[in-house]
């Protein structure tokens, strides 16, 4: 593991809680109110000394992670800048590592094992609640039908998520409050290429 290690202590929600100290920061620095604005946005924060700052933040949320390694994933992520005035501000929700290693594999972990756990859910006759909602919808397009479904689909993906993270967070309880609580959410993902049908298929081993 790098020194971006999983945090086992700090705030917990749907929305970044897999996906490790940077995703954790961007999060916070959207909803917590030490790092907000009136106006509900995230603020301009220096990196250090003058109160609230990213330190501040990247402590509050990362315990012992250094903040300039987060600052660094953060700018390689193109998901922060730094303004004129030295001051550090995010220009993205989300995080997304900027390179595939360990830190890439996190988050993908962090969305697979929801996805996996609800079909199993669905899938499980002795269930004791209702099943899980899973949808999908996709056509054959053209390649410039493809192109502008790209587009249209992360924006709308975007927004819908969004609202839901607005949702999460106006209702989210700290991790010490309900620590035995599963989590909630919803995710989405963007697919293009072969139906399951399509793929090759295994030849069956010939006995000797």
């Amino acid at each position: 593991m790098s020194e971006l290690t999983l945090v086992k202590d700090g705030p917990k929600s749907g929305a970044a809680d897999h996906a490790g100290p940077p995703a954790r920061v961007l999060h916070s620095w959207h909803f917590d109110q030490r790092f907000v604005g009136p106006d509900g946005s995230p603020l301009d924060l220096c990196f250090e000394g003058e109160r609230p700052s990213f330190t501040d933040l990247v402590k509050a949320v990362g315990g012992d992670v250094p903040p300039g390694a987060v600052r660094a994933e953060l700018f390689r992520a193109a998901a922060v800048q730094e303004l004129e005035n030295g001051l550090l501000r995010p220009t993205k929700r989300y995080f997304v590592p900027g390179d595939f290693d360990e830190k890439a594999i996190t988050v993908l972990s962090g969305m697979l094992f929801p996805f996996i756990s609800g079909v199993d859910h669905n899938s499980n006759p002795a269930r004791k609640s209702a099943g899980f909602i899973q949808r999908i919808a996709y056509a054959r397009l053209s390649p410039e039908d493809r192109e502008a479904f790209r587009v249209w689909s992360r924006a709308e993906a975007t927004r819908f998520i969004e609202s839901i993270d607005d949702w999460l967070i106006a209702r989210e309880v700290m991790v010490n409050e309900s620590a035995d609580d599963p989590i909630s959410g919803v995710g989405v993902f963007y697919y293009e290429g072969p139906e399951a049908a399509d793929l090759p298929r295994p030849e069956p081993e010939v006995e000797k």
